[in-house]
């Protein structure tokens, strides 16, 4: 018993003890517990304040990047406008390029140069615009030029408008100064005699007259590409030797086959008349005679018919279509070789065309297609075959279409005549028998 009150004494000391130390403790906590609070609420209100700092970085940050798109997006609109802008002044330079005349490219060609170079385009625009304003009363300028035998010739360009006209320092190469295809250098296009003084005039004083062309020039090109017949028919090759033997021979057979058909005495109702009452009568020798006036198949059907009077009207009847029949064939004689040109002609041509084409295409094999003059020349000389082709295959298709109309009417009198002839015969029989 007294070991167990021991013991309990003991552990209510122990108790005590740590309750004593418990209070200490939550004193002690106590104590600092508002110095910890005060510190945790400043420590809070520096973090309030670094985040509020932080949005509003965040916030400038995000007003910056915005900003910078902006930025960007107008360096991008700037960039686009500035390509636009070198294009069009590039465009503007090529433009600018093709309205000057051959002769005025040696004065603009740095200008040119320097167009087509960033951020030159300006300096071209001066350059055209004081060119507008040299050209309002006409400029001059010197150069070089070709004369018509190839020679280059120096001299001096008159320009009034879109005419420019050249007159050499050898005063002989005088007149407009035009650009032909493939060279480098104006080609002087002289005028007739009475106007080559007026332009040496005209371009060493700057004043005076000249004759005016309304066309622009475009006149005297076009004089220049007039053919004569025998120049056009040379240049469509060999293939025009059938053509015209071709053509000539048509022409000759119909001329001879009109001829023939204007021979051929056409008989009349009282000319057949007249023979079939001489064969009524009994006297055969005087319709042969009256027969024998009749030139051509008439007159022989006639003959055939007198022969045969006493037959009777079938065999009559066939006689006389058997010798029209025998007459068709001469009539229509040498008219299929007419149609057979119309036929053929028209292939001679294609033919032409076709070989003229192949040498066109080894022309531009060998110097390419930049000569757009060499090409249009060597197409319109292969179409030369094909023109005279279908102007000759017209021709004799209508010629043959004539003749073979006459040769109908031919056989359509020739059948008339004959059933006028056996009629004729039969009424004057039943007379007799009557």
């Amino acid at each position: 018993m007294l070991v167990g009150i021991a013991q309990a004494g003991s552990a209510r000391e122990d108790l005590e003890r740590s309750l004593n130390e418990l209070g200490a403790l939550q004193s002690s906590i106590t104590d600092e517990r508002v110095p910890l609070s005060d510190q945790m609420s400043s420590l809070e209100g520096e973090v309030r304040a670094i985040r509020e700092s932080l949005e509003e970085e965040q916030n400038r940050e995000r007003v910056m990047q915005s900003e910078i798109r902006d930025l960007e997006a107008s360096l991008d609109v700037l960039k686009k406008e500035l390509s636009f802008v070198n294009r069009n002044a590039l465009d503007y330079a090529l433009y600018f390029e093709t309205r000057l005349h051959i002769g005025e490219l040696p004065l603009y060609e740095n200008a040119i140069q320097r167009a087509k170079e960033p951020e030159g385009g300006l300096d071209l625009l001066n350059v055209s615009l004081n060119r507008i304003e040299e050209q309002l009363g006409g400029t001059d300028f010197a150069g070089t030029a070709l004369s018509k035998n190839g020679e280059v010739i120096t001299g001096a360009f008159l320009q009034k408008g879109p005419m420019v006209w050249f007159s050499g320092d050898d005063g002989t190469t005088v007149g407009r100064a035009i650009q032909e295809v493939n060279s480098i250098e104006p080609v002087v296009l002289e005028m007739g005699d009475e106007g080559k003084p007026l332009i040496a005039a005209l371009v060493s004083a700057g004043s005076g007259e000249i004759p005016v062309d309304v066309t622009g020039g475009k006149a005297y090109q076009v004089d220049e590409t007039r053919d004569t017949l025998s120049s056009h028919v040379q240049k469509g090759g060999f293939v025009m030797i059938p053509i015209l033997m071709l053509a000539i021979g048509a022409m000759l057979v119909a001329i001879w086959k009109w001829v023939e058909m204007l021979r051929m005495k056409a008989a009349g109702v009282a000319e057949v008349q007249q023979v079939v009452a001489q064969v009524n009568r009994g006297d055969k020798e005087g319709a042969t005679a009256l027969a024998n006036k009749i030139k051509g198949p008439v007159g022989r059907m006639l003959q055939v018919g007198i022969r045969h009077a006493d037959r009777s009207k079938e065999l009559l009847e066939e006689l006389l279509y058997e010798q029209v029949v025998q007459e068709r064939p001469k009539l229509e004689r040498r008219l299929p070789f007419i149609q057979l040109a119309a036929a053929i002609a028209p292939l001679l041509g294609l033919l032409g065309t076709v070989t003229g084409m192949i040498h066109t295409f080894k022309m531009i094999i060998v110097f390419g297609t930049g000569d757009a003059k060499t090409l249009s020349t060597g197409i319109s000389e292969a179409l030369i075959t094909t023109e005279f082709g279908l102007v000759i295959a017209v021709g004799a298709l209508l010629i043959h279409a004539f003749l073979t109309r006459q040769v109908k009417a031919v056989m359509a009198s020739m059948e008339h005549i004959a059933i006028s002839f056996v009629n004729g015969l039969s009424i004057g029989k039943e007379e007799i028998r009557g």
